[in-house]
């Protein structure tokens, strides 16, 4: 997980919310948003993009997801100025297929289009998901890699990651307003080797709950040197 359009993907809740409570996250949508860092949205989505600005990095890009009516992703791209490159799916028969992070990769997929596993340069990856199709452990060539706890309402409160020397990562995640507000919160690392991740994140939304723009403020410390910067994210979404 990156530190840009935050782990805030993946502290997002899987709980319908407010008036449109009829609505949930789509399991696929909301999974690839943990990978890929974006902030995934409830109900029938059609096709969602993503722009983030990040001038203290220098990124500048966009993600682009298209889904079928039965929630089953078509395809994504990320394409702009980058740190891992560009990527660019499509879903062939149970895979999502292409290339990302500059390598061949291939999502695998079960009957209903729910994430199962994953192949690239690195490896094997499984994941592991709830009875509502949303990650709670991955593991990386048969080792444990990640493990991500909700609350009672479906909302992530900690994400724990785990080193190959034996190092873990923990996160905790926070909210101002959980139901109204998802993704304003607050998300802290602490390493075990020194050093720490903060970031506060503060959305607009629109009357679907679409947070249409959000600021990151984020605090990096390494070494007892502190930096800031904020990303800035918007969404656009077209539903059925």
């Amino acid at each position: 997980m990156k530190a840009v359009n935050l782990l805030l993907a993946l502290a997002v809740g899987s709980m319908a919310t407010g008036a449109v409570a009829a609505e949930k996250y789509i399991p696929s949508l909301y999974n690839f948003s943990v990978m890929y860092d974006f902030n995934p949205v409830i109900g029938k989505v059609k096709e969602l993009t993503t722009h983030i600005i990040s001038k203290d990095q220098g990124y500048d890009y966009k993600i682009n997801v298209s889904l079928t009516p039965d929630g089953c992703i078509q395809s994504l791209t990320r394409t702009g100025k980058y740190a891992y490159g560009e990527a660019h799916l499509t879903k062939q028969g149970q895979q999502l297929t292409g290339t990302a992070n500059n390598s061949p990769v291939a999502y695998a997929l079960d009957e209903h289009c729910n994430l199962t596993g994953m192949s690239d340069k690195y490896g094997k990856t499984t994941y592991r998901t709830n009875k509502a199709g949303f990650i709670v452990e991955t593991t990386l060539n048969d080792r444990r890699f990640s493990s991500h706890t909700y609350n009672d309402n479906g909302s992530l409160v900690r994400a724990e990651f785990y080193m190959y020397d034996g190092t873990v990562l923990p996160t905790e995640v926070t909210y101002k307003d959980e139901v109204m507000k998802p993704f304003d919160a607050e998300i802290k690392t602490l390493s075990p080797v020194g050093g720490s991740y903060y970031a506060r994140n503060v959305c607009q939304y629109d009357k679907r709950q679409v947070p249409v723009k959000c600021s990151a403020f984020i605090t990096e410390t390494k070494d007892g040197v502190a930096k800031e910067r904020e990303d800035i994210s918007s969404t656009e979404v077209v539903y059925y």
